[in-house]
């Protein structure tokens, strides 16, 4: 073997490592604690690990909990919602980054206080309950922006004294937003680069406090 075929086969050896390297750290995983628990408790999931950035997360156990999560996820997607029970996810601190379209389906609650949940040109679809009092969703790309979009099972409500930011995103509805509380929903856009912010209202919208 001379001396350029070696260094070949080892550079092809390098790029297979590194390939089956990012394989083996990207996992599915599944929330199984039936009494709803702390996102980053290993035990809380299955297998035993907490998700790591380029994972797959679903909460689909069946039954009545809450999932709390108050620090930086960055996920290829997430599915949250199961075939009977409630499910519901407390967002309370930094950066959720969903990578892929994620889902809440019906039956399910988003509670979301502070931090940012980033749909970078991807689309985040709900059909259960958001319950939003502080917080931003982002969503601006180089190429595009993400996309809200509420289901015509879905409630939406905004309420308390924190502001909340639609930056980069549109907000489709089709179902119910309750817009109460004592601050304004506030869209932020880019207009050098299309990043248009946007409430696409094809369902109820209930003024009940503030404006958009």
């Amino acid at each position: 073997m001379n001396s350029l075929t070696g260094l070949l086969v080892s550079w092809l050896r390098f790029v297979l490592i590194l390939l089956l390297a990012g394989t083996a750290r990207a996992a599915t995983v599944a929330w199984n604690n039936p009494a709803g628990g702390a996102w980053n408790v290993a035990a809380n999931w299955s297998p035993a690990q907490v998700p790591a950035t380029g994972d797959t997360v679903t909460i689909t156990l069946p039954g009545t909990y809450t999932v709390t999560l108050a620090q930086n996820a960055t996920l290829a997607s997430l599915t949250v919602g199961a075939i009977s029970g409630t499910q519901t996810l407390t967002f309370s601190a930094g950066t959720l980054l969903l990578q892929g379209d994620s889902a809440f389906k019906t039956n399910t609650v988003l509670n979301f206080s502070a931090g940012r949940i980033a749909v970078e040109k991807v689309t985040l679809s709900v059909a259960g309950a958001v319950n939003w009092t502080g917080g931003e969703f982002y969503g601006l790309t180089p190429t595009g922006i993400g996309r809200i979009q509420l289901a015509s099972t879905a409630t939406l409500t905004l309420d308390g004294p924190q502001p909340k930011y639609a930056d980069y995103v549109t907000l489709e509805n089709r179902g119910t937003i309750i817009h109460g509380g004592a601050h304004h929903l506030y869209l932020r856009s880019d207009p050098n680069s299309n990043a248009i912010a946007s409430v696409e209202n094809y369902g109820s919208y209930d003024l009940a406090w503030g404006s958009a």
